[in-house]
């Protein structure tokens, strides 16, 4: 059992939707703010803890995830050069952003273009835990900010 973030209720590890609040619960096994991986991390995995541990204090932002391999400092410039079309998205391996980006780019004539620009700033200047926890491991689809 683990607590909503939102409504503080117990619900069921497996469970992505609170049913009281039903809000969208990021859903990784064992994750905490100082460990966005949580227990993705078997015995058998690529990466040790300890390469990830030096990721995360090293906080280089041209630097690849030992796990997922991405770098927040390319995907930070996906989304200020490209970001209109969603490449970052795509980057990331989220098609569904990738997708709505380039839907939202058309709607809004090119106007989305300054989010993506934003979200690439952005991108830049948090850490790598921060990266790793709201756009690689995070359940969201569409993670925009």
């Amino acid at each position: 059992m683990k607590k909503c973030p939102h409504c503080q209720q117990l619900i069921d590890d497996n469970m992505t939707v609170c049913p009281y609040c039903h809000q969208t619960v990021d859903y990784t096994p064992g994750a905490t703010p100082e460990n966005p991986y949580g227990a993705a991390l078997d015995e058998g995995s690529v990466a040790s803890n300890d390469a990830i541990e030096s990721y995360f204090n090293r906080n280089d932002v041209f630097s690849s995830d030992p796990v997922s391999g991405k770098s927040r400092g390319v995907c930070a410039l996906l989304a200020i050069l490209l970001g209109g079309l969603g490449i970052q998205y795509f980057y990331l391996g989220k098609t569904t952003g990738g997708i709505l980006s380039i839907l939202l780019t058309i709607v809004t004539c090119g106007l989305w273009e300054i989010i993506a620009l934003v979200q690439g700033i952005l991108m830049f200047v948090m850490d790598n835990r921060t990266f790793i926890r709201k756009y690689v491991v995070s359940q969201s689809k569409f993670p925009v900010f």
